[in-house]
Formats: structure tokens, sequence, C-alpha cells
């Protein structure tokens, strides 16, 4: 998973030396910076949880632990195709999905995308949640 940390790493350094090249204001500039940033942090908030999945496998029988690491397989998957397709939305995920735990939600976006992205964040995340309370 460190690879793709680099490899965005790479990719916001890369999309900086064009903006600069293509002479934009400084002001957009450093919002699509930003923005790309906050998808590196979101992407290392998971890169976290899911090494803190790992260490909770330690004491679990050997099936427990090959069916966890499958799914954690999916997750990662998923989260890497997140964080290369760069929405803006994937910024937001972990406070739309803590929103939704601390309250009743009803999700508008102006984009259909959008929704389909908070759809899927809110699938996950209550995907785990139902695994984690059934010990699997």
């Amino acid at each position: 998973m460190t690879a793709a940390t680099e490899q965005h790493t790479k990719k916001i350094n890369e999309v900086c030396a064009l903006l600069k090249r293509l002479c934009l204001s400084k002001h957009l500039r450093l919002d699509k910076k930003e923005e790309l940033e906050l998808h590196k942090d979101e992407f290392q908030r998971f890169e976290s949880q899911i090494v803190s999945c790992l260490l909770d496998q330690r004491c679990q029988s050997l099936s427990s632990v090959r069916r966890t690491i499958k799914e954690m397989g999916s997750a990662v998957g998923r989260e890497c195709h997140r964080l290369e397709a760069a929405h803006p939305i994937y910024e937001r995920k972990t406070a739309i999905i803590d929103t939704v735990k601390e309250t009743q939600v009803s999700v508008e976006a102006r984009r259909e995308s959008a929704k389909l992205a908070v759809n899927k964040f809110l699938d996950d995340f209550i995907t785990s949640d139902a695994d984690s309370a059934s010990g699997t």
C-alpha cells in the first residue's frame, strides 16, 4: 500500500508541475494540491484501519484470517481505485461516514456519480460494521 501512497504523491507533484506550466492562478493551484493532499490523507486513514484489522487477526483461526485477508484484498482494491480516480468526494469519505454514524441523514448530490460514491462508502461501512459485530 505504500506504493499506492507513493504513486499518489507522484501524481500530486505532476499535477502541481502541470498547473505551474499552465500559469494558473495561485489560488487554483493550491486548491487542487490541497484536494489531492486530502485524498492522500484519506487513503492513509484507510491504510491504518487495514493494519489495525490485521493486528486483530493474531488470535483468530486460520480460516477466519484467510477470509479476512480475502475481504481486505477487495477493500484495498476499491480504495486504490478511489484514490486513483481522485473524485472530489473521496476526500470527504470519513466525514460522511462519521456523520451517518452520528445522525440520521439524507443524501442529496448534484451529480449522480457523487450520490453513487456516497452510497458505496456507506455500503462498505455498513458491511464492515456488520462483519465486526458478528465477529468475522
